[in-house]
Order: structure tokens, then C-alpha cells, then sequence
């Protein structure tokens, strides 16, 4: 009976399969409709959504600041010189369409406004500010800084060079500022034990020379880290020392108005551990009207090279250690202020030198002297160990003629101590000279420089008389023994006399009557006869700091 049924349940089977074959070929035509799980991140959230929606995002724009240009000036780059890989820089900020995600499904096709980013701020530079000073009368411009008496900046930040630099002595320097209705005026004194200048226009940073950076509106691209139109880069050369280079001025940037500057006045004198310059700018040059409290971006530099072989920069020294030239905003402040300018008399009554119509005999006897003494009594060091006048005190006399300064001196002191010589005869009884060979030329410059002297003379040793001697310790330059110096020295009850002749040779000086020089005569004390060591000094000047040659007094030659 059940092998009966076996048919039709096969029948019945096979019609079955048919049906459900049809119907699978149906459904593997029709498309699957998916919908993705969404992401957690924005990106691949947004990214699902521009798959398929059909909306166009809104744009936002963002400002590219421009980079510098390329021709600043064109050569090789250093970092005085824009360097030439840099892109040009525009006349306007270029906008740059950027699409950033929005944070929900975009539903608007509109056309996006663009709205130019304000560089716009403060108008003062948040860096170190230097002064201006308002100066009544315009200065020579010659390299002498007789007229100045404004505030002096240093420039030592190494921001270029820094493996060539050997210290302040291989470049450093000062810097002061002046202004008046037309001109800019600058003065600088320069260390630089080897003065090398043979490249002229755009090439003189390569070159002992100076760099000026001036950003004439602050405030209206405050925040712009690139040079446009109002940022000057402009170079001061004091020329070769030779003089087949001339001194030159040459503006690098803006780009449009490079070239060398012919109505730029220069002014420089060399000296024995570097130079002087001095600089007079005409406004205009900058496209600026002075006003007293106006401020600008602003940078001093100063270059060197010490290769006599090769005009290449070497060493870069700023007043600002943060100066990146193609970007004004790491560069200081410089304000024109309204203080005006007064020179500044130098202490003490001037000491005149008698001028000898025949050389008197150095021998420490004192019969040619007739001229009125200038005490020197002013405690200048150790004053805990001065007890009295008879400890130490002293009076002093000059003298000139054409071939020597002359100078004696009467000391009082109790007890004679000087077992030193040489670098080291300040350690006893001894006299001291500081003279300033070119008064006129710093005479409110407040370190020493290659023009000042500091002399030393031991009356002898042991006692006064026996082995006199003379040691030039200023400049370093020149530093040691001079035998061409006469001394003569004798001992006295209560102290000794000291005579001495010293050759204007020495100063690099050619003198005559009415020259004024800065001066002061001191004389050191020991006691100890245990030990060298400077005890006591006094002076002629009680102002007198021996590295700042304007507490020193002044030596006027006489008829």
C-alpha cells in the first residue's frame, strides 16, 4: 500500500521544486535596499552623506598667508637676504577655498560670501622698544657722536652665524636713534676685531655692515607674519678701509624700490677694535611723516666678515634675539619720542696742561713745575681701609709740548708697599692714568673702546726710585710693558714724588692747543706688606668708574 503512494508524492515533489525555482530567479533580480550602520567619526559620517545626498556642501574660506618674495634681495640666502626658494609675495592675500565638515547634513546650495581676515591690531610692536630722541640740531655726520646724548641700545643677540661667533669682541655693538621732521639718524659703535667691507650694492651684507628693518604700519598688519609694501629692509656699509669701496645705503625691500640710496648720508671713522657710523635717513625713503609717539616695527643688526678672501656673511647680531627677517611680527618697536637732546658736561672742574716752551728734566725733582695742582683726594675704591689724608692723598700737574704728555705727582702715603710689576703693578703703591684720545668723537659713550687708555706707573721696587716701570693695560690690543714712557721717581718722608713723560705717539694723537681729551689720575694704595693687593684709591674725579669713560674728567691743553 505505501509503494502504491510513491508516485504521486514524487509528482507532487517535482511541481513544488518548479514553483520555488521561479520564484528565487524573481528575487535575484531585484535590487537590495541597505542602509549602513553610521560611523562614530565625523569623517565617515560626512562621508556616507556626500555619498548620497545630493545637496553641495557650503564652503568656508581660509586665508593662506602670502610667503615672502623671492628677489629680496636676489642673491644667495643668508640671514640678512630673503631667500630666493621663498614664493612671491602677492599684492593681496590670496584666499584659498578650503571645504571644512560641517557639523550637520548641509541644506543649502547658496553661493558662499567671502569675507577678507583683518590683519588689523595694536600699533606697537610687543618686543623691545628704543627710543628716538627729538634732536634740535642736525648732527655731523662724520662718525664723531659729539652731539649725541641719547639712550645707547646693545646689539649681541646672535641670530644668524652663531658657530662663527667668537664673542663680543668679534662683533657687537651699540646703537642710538634721533629724529627730526626730515631725517632718521642713527649712531653705532661697532666691535669688530677684524674689519673686512669689499662688497658694494645689493651684495654689502656680505660685508661688515648694518641692517635696518622698519615696518612703517604696525598696527594695520599687525598679525601678518609675511613682508608686504609698508616693511623696508635697508643696508648701511661704512665702505672699505681702503676707500675704493665707498660707504653705501641699499634698500633690499620692498622689491619695487631696491637699489642703492644716494640721498642716504653716511658717515664712519675705524678704530683699533672696530668702527663708527653714523647715518642720516631721509623720511620719505620709508614714505613716512614723523610725528612724535608714532611707533614702527623695527630691528637693528649688524653684520660681519672676518674673511679678507671672500665677501660672504658670516655672523648676524640683533638688538632682538626673536628677529626673523620675512616676518614682522618677531621684529621690536621703535618710538619717536619728543625728549630733547643735551649734552651732558663731564664731571669735575677741567684740568688744564701748561704747554712747556722748553721739556722739563725728568729726574722726580719738581723745579720746573710752576702750574696751580689739582688735588687728588676723591675716594673711589676701598674706602673701608682709608684711615686719613696721611694713609693717602696726593696732588697732580701736567704739562705738554708737541712730542709728550707730561705728568707729576706728589703722594702722600705712611707706608711704601709695591713688590709688583708688570700686569700687576696695580697691586702696590702705584699711579694711574685714563685718557680718552677722542673726546669729541664719544663723548657719551659709557664703555671703553679703542680710543681710551688705561696707564699704570710704579715709582719702583722696593722703594720709590729702584726699577720704575709703566704698564699700558687698555686697550688689550696694545696691552703691555712701555719702555718709550720716562719715569722718574724719589722717595719722601711721608711719601714720594713721581714724574713721568708720555709720547702722544702712544694715543695716536697730534696735539694742539685747545684740544680737550678725557682724563683722570688716580693713585693706589697697599699697605700690606704681607700681601699685593689693592687696598685703597683715590682720584682726581670722585666720579670715576674706570669702563665708563664718561665719569672721567677732562684735560684741556693750554697755551
Amino acid at each position: 500500500m505505501n509503494h502504491n503512494r510513491h508516485p504521486l508524492v514524487l509528482m507532487i515533489g517535482s511541481v513544488l521544486v518548479l514553483s520555488l525555482a521561479c520564484d528565487l530567479q524573481g528575487l535575484i533580480n531585484q535590487p537590495v535596499i541597505f542602509t549602513p550602520t553610521p560611523n562614530l567619526t565625523l569623517t565617515s559620517v560626512f562621508g556616507t552623506i556626500s555619498a548620497f545626498a545630493s545637496p553641495t556642501p557650503t564652503q568656508t574660506e581660509k586665508i593662506t598667508p602670502p610667503e615672502p618674495s623671492p628677489s629680496v634681495p636676489p642673491p644667495t640666502p643668508t640671514a640678512t637676504i630673503l631667500p630666493p626658494s621663498a614664493t612671491p609675495v602677492p599684492a593681496s592675500p590670496t584666499l584659498t577655498n578650503t571645504w571644512i565638515p560641517p557639523t550637520v547634513v548641509p541644506t543649502s546650495t547658496s553661493t558662499p560670501t567671502f569675507t577678507p581676515v583683518s590683519y588689523v591690531g595694536p600699533n606697537m610692536r610687543s618686543g623691545i622698544s628704543l627710543s628716538a630722541n627729538y634732536m634740535a640740531r642736525e648732527p655731523t655726520i662724520d662718525g664723531n657722536f659729539d652731539e649725541w646724548n641719547q639712550e645707547r641700545y646693545p646689539v649681541q643677540q646672535v641670530v644668524y652665524g652663531a658657530s662663527d661667533w667668537n664673542g663680543a669682541r668679534d662683533l657687537s655693538a651699540f646703537v642710538l636713534l634721533g629724529w627730526d621732521e626730515h631725517f632718521l639718524y642713527l649712531a653705532s659703535r661697532v666691535r669688530d676685531e677684524r674689519y673686512v667691507q669689499n662688497a658694494s650694492g645689493h651684495n654689502i651684507y656680505k660685508g661688515d655692515s648694518l641692517e635696518l628693518l622698519i615696518d612703517t604700519n604696525v598696527s594695520g598688519d599687525y598679525y601678518d607674519t609675511s613682508m608686504n609694501s609698508d616693511d623696508y629692509q635697508l643696508g648701511l656699509s661704512p665702505g672699505s678701509i681702503g676707500g675704493d669701496v665707498a660707504p653705501e645705503a641699499y634698500l633690499w625691500f620692498p622689491n619695487s624700490l631696491a637699489g642703492s640710496q644716494a640721498r642716504i648720508k653716511i658717515g664712519k671713522k675705524l678704530t683699533d677694535d672696530g668702527y663708527r657710523i653714523e647715518a642720516r635717513i631721509p623720511w620719505h625713503i620709508f614714505n613716512v611723516t614723523p610725528a612724535m609717539g608714532r611707533h614702527f616695527g623695527f630691528v637693528f643688526s649688524v653684520s660681519d666678515n672676518d674673511s679678507f678672501g671672500e665677501n660672504i656673511q658670516q655672523t648676524l647680531v640683533a638688538h632682538v634675539r626673536s628677529r626673523a627677517l620675512t616676518n614682522p611680527t618677531t621684529w621690536g618697536d621703535l618710538t619717536l619720542t619728543r625728549a630733547v637732546v643735551t649734552r651732558r658736561p663731564r664731571p669735575g672742574t677741567p684740568i688744564t696742561a701748561k704747554r712747556f716752551s722748553s721739556p722739563p728734566l725728568i729726574d722726580g725733582l719738581l723745579a720746573e713745575w710752576t702750574i696751580p695742582p689739582t688735588i687728588v683726594s676723591g675716594l673711589v675704591f676701598g674706602a673701608d681701609k682709608w684711615s686719613s689724608i696721611a694713609d693717602l692723598t696726593g696732588i697732580a700737574m701736567s704739562g705738554w709740548d708737541t712730542s709728550y704728555l707730561y705728568l707729576a705727582s706728589k703722594v702722600v702715603d705712611n707706608e711704601f708697599v709695591q713688590n709688583s710689576q708688570g700686569v700687576y703693578l696695580y697691586l702696590g703703591d702705584s699711579v694711574e692714568v685714563l685718557f680718552d684720545a677722542d673726546l669729541a668723537a664719544d663723548y657719551s659713550v659709557r664703555d671703553l673702546n679703542g680710543d681710551d687708555y688705561q696707564v699704570g706707573i710704579s715709582p719702583g721696587s722696593p722703594t720709590p726710585g729702584l726699577n720704575p716701570s709703566v704698564y699700558l693695560w687698555y686697550p688689550r690690543s696694545k696691552a703691555g710693558s712701555r719702555i718709550q714712557m720716562i719715569v722718574a721717581a724719589l722717595p719722601l718722608p711721608d711719601g714720594y714724588v713721581v714724574e713721568i713723560a708720555i709720547p702722544w705717539s702712544v694715543f695716536g694723537v697730534s696735539p694742539s692747543t685747545g684740544d680737550q681729551f678725557g682724563f683722570a689720575f688716580s693713585i693706589s694704595d697697599n699697605d700690606n706688606q704681607n700681601r699685593n693687593i689693592q687696598q685703597t684709591m683715590v682720584s682726581s674725579v670722585t666720579t670715576r668708574i674706570l669702563t665708563d669713560p664718561t665719569t672721567w674728567g677732562i684735560l684741556v691743553l693750554g697755551p
